[in-house]
């Protein structure tokens, strides 16, 4: 049973919606976290990026941290050596898209998979583009 009062709405890459005293931006990312039809959400209002996949981590890490990229490129250089390699594959759009992200000055990375991110989030981004680059011989 659907209790839906309206039918769904289809989000433009950029495009904003509000909800409360929150304004959210749907940004289109293909194949920055496994497909074509990747996407992240940013909250605007608080400046989190909620990043999926993006910078996880493996084991227990605490909820938040101030510093992840070690764990985070840890992951990245273990997931190239099973059957994941290649899930963020690095294509002639990957910096772009990166840079993109970064220039929304996120102060929050809301990790899927591991400690969030406090401090400043586009120095993090461009830091694991690069490491990105670097494993996959971009």
């Amino acid at each position: 049973i659907d209790y839906a009062i309206r039918a769904p709405r289809v989000l433009d890459d950029g495009e904003a919606i509000q909800t409360g005293r929150h304004t959210f931006k749907f940004l289109a990312t293909p194949h920055l976290q496994h497909g074509w039809g990747a996407s992240l959400l940013f909250d605007d209002t608080e400046k989190v990026l909620f990043c999926s996949d993006l910078l996880l981590q493996h084991g227990d890490p605490p909820p938040v941290a101030d510093s992840v990229f070690e764990q985070a490129a840890s992951a990245l250089s273990k997931s190239q050596q099973g059957p994941l390699h290649d899930a963020i594959p690095y294509t002639t759009k990957t910096g772009a898209t990166f840079a993109r992200l970064a220039a929304l000055a996120p102060q929050t990375l809301a990790i899927m998979h591991g400690a969030c991110f406090r401090g400043d989030g586009a120095r993090l981004l461009l830091q694991f583009e690069r490491e990105l680059a670097r494993v996959q011989g971009a």
